[in-house]
């Protein structure tokens, strides 16, 4: 038995150095993987095409029903105000707001702060699941403790230049939080925010958080909290329903010049095109679409790529 301890020793001393003194994760990678095991495999989150999203929002003293569609690989509308709706915003390639009661669509610049939230906000997945292909980076901070809980911190950058930062708690490997710098209604200076991930459920296999709780990081100020009654995954969502409404007046000259930025000539030319709302709809990202006029159309077929 003597003579077997320093054998023993030997292999103990290997495993140590490959897994690191205490079994702890070494890498992102790592991390990643195990929180793709945790929520129910590679597998199972990719056979999810389609989410609907039903159940209320509440900021201040305002609460609202609501719902979010989700489509891959980067289609979502959110209506505010069910059964009453007031206000939807969507992304569909193009990012754009909508007001029922004063009928008024906006096609949102790209490069504005409304913009860009709602296409970072159109990510089916995780900005950690896949991120290379879409053109992120991420890096393992360390481990921490966050709001009682130690967590591996996970920094993002998006392919935009956008980071932020996401914590996963090290027994489950699931998100805790995620901690973000933003505009607030897209409106005024960043504000940091903690949003809390909270009550995972599974849907078709898979974990999803029920309810998240977003604080101010500087005044501990709730600023909101989103609570989802029921989660559906594979319903049947028609293309049109992520297109903005069609409306007699639009504002079209951020649309123009997107569609300038993005070489589509005959949409980048205002004066030989009579706008519609859905004329440069799910071409402006590089899917391949129908591109219509009011005085004809013609298909352009393109490498679809990742918006964010």
């Amino acid at each position: 038995m003597i003579k077997r301890l320093p054998l023993l020793f030997t292999v103990s001393i290997i495993i140590t150095g490959l897994t690191g003194a205490t079994g702890k994760p070494r890498s992102a990678d790592e991390i990643i993987n195990k929180y793709i095991k945790a929520r129910g495999g590679y597998k199972k989150l990719k056979a999810i095409k389609t989410l609907r999203m039903t159940g209320t929002y509440q900021e201040g003293k305002n609460t609202f029903g609501t719902y979010i569609e989700w489509k891959r690989p980067w289609f979502r509308v959110v209506v505010v105000g069910v059964p009453d709706e007031f206000y939807r915003e969507g992304f569909n390639g193009t990012s754009w707001e909508y007001s029922l009661p004063t009928k008024a669509l906006k096609i949102t610049e790209p490069s504005s702060a409304a913009g860009t939230a709602t296409r970072r906000g159109a990510e089916f997945d995780e900005s950690i699941i896949d991120y290379r292909a879409k053109g992120h980076r991420v890096y393992f901070v360390g481990q921490e403790r966050l709001a009682g809980k130690n967590v591996y911190h996970l920094r993002v950058t998006l392919r935009d230049g956008w980071a932020k930062d996401y914590y996963l708690d090290t027994e489950s490997y699931l998100i805790v939080a995620l901690r973000k710098a933003m505009p607030l209604h897209a409106t005024g200076p960043d504000i940091e925010s903690l949003t809390m991930y909270e009550d995972y459920r599974s849907v078709a296999g898979v974990l999803y958080p029920h309810s998240f709780v977003e604080r101010n990081t500087r005044t501990g100020a709730t600023m909101n909290t989103l609570r989802w009654k029921q989660i559906e995954a594979n319903v049947e969502i028609d293309d049109r329903q992520f297109d903005p409404p069609t409306v007699k007046s639009p504002e079209p000259r951020s649309a123009y010049k997107f569609a300038a930025l993005l070489s589509i000539p005959s949409l980048a030319n205002e004066e030989s095109l009579s706008f519609s709302a859905t004329a440069i709809t799910r071409d402006l990202t590089g899917l391949v679409v129908s591109q219509k006029s009011e005085t004809g159309g013609r298909k352009r077929d393109s490498k679809q790529l990742y918006p964010f």
